[in-house]
């Protein structure tokens, strides 16, 4: 009887110790449909329900089992779910939600531009997205200085019109703020890296 238990004993720690050692440290980095790091998703091992965010580089560092399930949202990007599978590295696009951008442009249309201007002339104008963000008045940010400015891009044509239909039509206006604009403006509680 005693033999029992202790093989018993035996077999429970090697399995403990067996599940502890499959913990890794998984890394990784999340770009934007431009390549562009995002700094500030929210990752989490669905398992744990550790919830970690990304770094300035867009770069990120969870522990996890092969098997876990981790999701990644960031506002104004789709959600997405990853179940680690092999290798300790993990690099990931996320996509703009364009229905939600969108939408947030329909309900702010009037801020968009000057007051005087009918909503119809919206639409004559460029899509300003910062950070992800459709630019309003309503944002309420202080307006960046160049030195806060990390990638601007223009673009026209079919890409973005499929992406944001007819309020793209005369291009947008991608910009990406420096890591440190970012976590003085937004995301004050989130740490560097």
């Amino acid at each position: 009887m005693h033999k029992r238990a202790a093989l018993f004993s035996l077999l429970l720690i090697f399995t403990s110790t067996l599940a502890i050692s499959q913990v890794k440290n998984y890394t990784g980095a999340i770009v934007d449909l431009f390549d562009s790091p995002l700094y500030g998703v929210q990752i989490t091992n669905e398992r744990t329900q550790e919830t970690i965010a990304s770094g300035c580089k867009g770069k990120f560092s969870i522990k996890a089992n092969r098997g876990d399930q981790l999701t990644f949202i960031k506002e104004n990007y789709l959600y997405h779910q990853l179940q680690i599978k092999s290798g300790k590295k993990i690099n990931l696009l996320l996509n703009f939600d364009t229905q939600l951008i969108i939408q947030k442009i329909q309900e702010n249309a009037v801020s968009l531009h000057d007051f005087e201007t009918p909503v119809d002339e919206a639409l004559c104008q460029p899509l300003f997205l910062v950070d992800g963000e459709p630019y309003t008045r309503t944002l309420n940010l202080p307006s960046p200085e160049p030195e806060d400015l990390f990638k601007v891009k223009v673009l026209k044509g079919r890409v973005v019109n499929d992406m944001f239909g007819d309020y793209s039509r005369n291009g947008v206006i991608f910009i990406q703020t420096s890591c440190k604009y970012q976590q003085r403006i937004k995301f004050p509680a989130v740490m560097a890296e």
